[in-house]
């Protein structure tokens, strides 16, 4: 993992346990109290079910948990107090998995489903409502999903 402060010059930030690409990463918490999770993942192709966390202020880099199945190409965001694993690739298959995960425990829980599978979106958050934009499934989409966490 890799740190920047411009953009242009960067630092080892940590190494992960387990190096995948593809993952859904998220920094939340406040700073000095910060930490950074990177959910699921590809490593040799295969999709992982681990989540990894990074304490930036100690380079450390640990297995915190498990995601309930493989899953690659998710969309992360915070929103509601929660954070929140979307859509993704399981199974080779595009995925409409809600799950929400929480720190305190290292537990991620399927908690709804999307109205459709989706992939690889663009996902933004504004006024309590969070969006997928675009993404993937069988072909590309143009669509817009909103979510709104209870």
């Amino acid at each position: 993992m890799l740190a920047t402060t411009d953009g242009r010059s960067f630092t080892i930030a940590g190494t992960l346990p387990r190096p995948v690409r593809y993952g859904a990463a998220i920094a939340i918490g406040n700073p000095g109290a910060q930490q950074v999770l990177l959910f699921g993942g590809q490593n040799g192709g295969v999709a992982t079910d681990a989540i990894q966390r990074l304490d930036p202020a100690t380079g450390t880099v640990s297995m915190v948990g498990r995601l309930p199945a493989p899953l690659s190409e998710a969309m992360v965001f915070a929103l509601g107090g929660g954070v929140w694993i979307v859509g993704g690739t399981s199974g080779g298959k595009a995925s409409d998995l809600i799950l929400r995960y929480d720190p305190a425990t290292g537990q991620a829980v399927r908690v709804g489903q999307l109205p459709y599978p989706v992939a690889d979106a663009a996902v933004t958050v504004l006024d309590g409502t969070a969006y997928l934009l675009g993404g993937e499934n069988i072909k590309d989409l143009d669509t817009v999903v909103t979510l709104v966490p209870r």
